[in-house]
């Protein structure tokens, strides 16, 4: 195999992985991965001709059949080959721990001031301006709207700090802004741009020969569509060998395909 196909599904893999897709799906993807990029350098094809231009946006084709979809393939790749794994639940629980423990913070600071005075509010407004700061740059390497929202509050809490309010005041608007905006934001990112197809959905609306009985029961059947050899399903009854089909979707590395006749 040679090292530019070696280097592409090492990379999917890792994807996959990191990306919370099931380990059983990513061996039957990687297999499958590494035929079709074997078949097409022996056709004298590019890795292009299976993958597309983009690698991340194919890689995440394959992986959304298995788990829910990426927002941000292509920053979501980019963090994964920076060596993150990215663990939603383990994010969102570090999200909640960081808002309990702010609260707390804030509902002591509440209790204990006496009216904060010129000079206490001075050090606060650095330590806010610090905190938007570190969460701002915090977001540009992470993916989704996670960190930005409490770069927002801390924006907030240092005008108030500037304006000489009182510090639990500070902590209370930071909490209440960064959960709206943290809910606000992430509602207003904008939907995914519709894109080209690669990989496999390339293939939709072509037809093909059935190499192998498509038998969905027992998730068998193997087709061939111009010169590439495919696992196949069906919504369809069972499909014999030596029919021809058309293929109507795409599911994880498999084709959906239906005989010609049903069009």
């Amino acid at each position: 195999m040679s090292t530019d196909v070696t280097k592409i599904v090492a990379d999917c893999e890792r994807y996959w992985i990191a990306t919370q897709v099931p380990r059983r799906a990513v061996l039957e993807m990687k297999a499958e991965l590494e035929q079709h990029l074997q078949l097409a350098a022996a056709e004298g094809k590019s890795p292009e001709a299976v993958i597309g231009p983009e690698l991340s946006r194919f890689a995440e084709m394959w992986a959304k059949e298995q788990r829910d979809p990426v927002s941000d393939p292509a920053r979501t790749w980019r963090s994964v080959a920076n060596g993150e794994r990215l663990h939603r639940r383990t994010r969102l629980g570090l999200v909640v721990v960081f808002v309990a423990a702010a609260a707390a913070i804030g509902f002591a600071a509440a209790i204990f001031d006496k009216g904060s005075n010129e000079m206490e509010n001075e050090l606060w407004r650095w330590v806010w301006i610090a905190a938007a700061f570190v969460f701002g740059v915090g977001e540009v390497f992470t993916a989704g709207f996670f960190i930005l929202p409490f770069a927002v509050g801390a924006v907030v809490a240092a005008v108030l700090a500037w304006l000489n309010v009182a510090v639990g005041a500070q902590w209370a608007a930071f909490l209440v802004v960064s959960i709206l905006a943290l809910f606000g934001l992430r509602k207003l990112a904008p939907a995914d741009a519709p894109q080209p197809s690669v990989g496999a959905n390339r293939l939709i609306g072509s037809f093909g020969k059935v190499l192998e009985a498509v038998e969905p029961i027992h998730d068998q059947g193997r087709v061939k569509v111009e010169t590439e050899e495919w696992r196949a399903t069906t919504d369809a009854a069972r499909i014999e060998e030596g029919t021809t089909v058309t293929v109507v979707g795409v599911r994880g590395t498999r084709l959906v395909v239906k005989p010609i006749e049903e069009r």
